[in-house]
Order: structure tokens, then sequence, then C-alpha cells
């Protein structure tokens, strides 16, 4: 199974991706190429950019779910 299939399989199951679940799950450290040739293939794929307080620093990251 492709990346790209992996990250769609994952989308249509869960809702949602994000890179550390791309890197835990599988192996995936580039998402966002993935996402972009999902995109490319004709897949509405939505980017949330979430914000999350760790300690005194602020987390940023992007959240990817399909429509």
């Amino acid at each position: 199974m492709s990346q790209e299939e992996k990250v769609l399989n994952h989308l249509k199951t869960h809702g949602e991706i994000t890179s550390w679940t791309a890197i835990m799950d599988y192996g995936i450290t580039r998402l966002s190429a993935r996402i972009f040739r999902l995109r490319e293939q004709g897949y509405q794929i939505e980017t949330e950019i979430v914000c999350k307080k760790k300690g005194e620093e602020t987390v940023r990251f992007a959240r990817y779910t399909m429509k």
C-alpha cells in the first residue's frame, strides 16, 4: 500500500490525521506532500492549523480532515 493510500484510508476511517499520527502509525514524515498528491487526485481535504499550549510554549500543527 502506498503512503497516499495509507493516509487516505486513515482519513476515511478516523476522519482526521496529523503529522504526529502519520509518523507514529505509518512512518510517513512528509504528510503535507502526501496530502498535496491526494488533492491533485481530486480529494477534498481541509487543513486546520491547531495551536496548543505546552508549558509556556505554544505549539502549532496542521490537522487534515476530509470533506
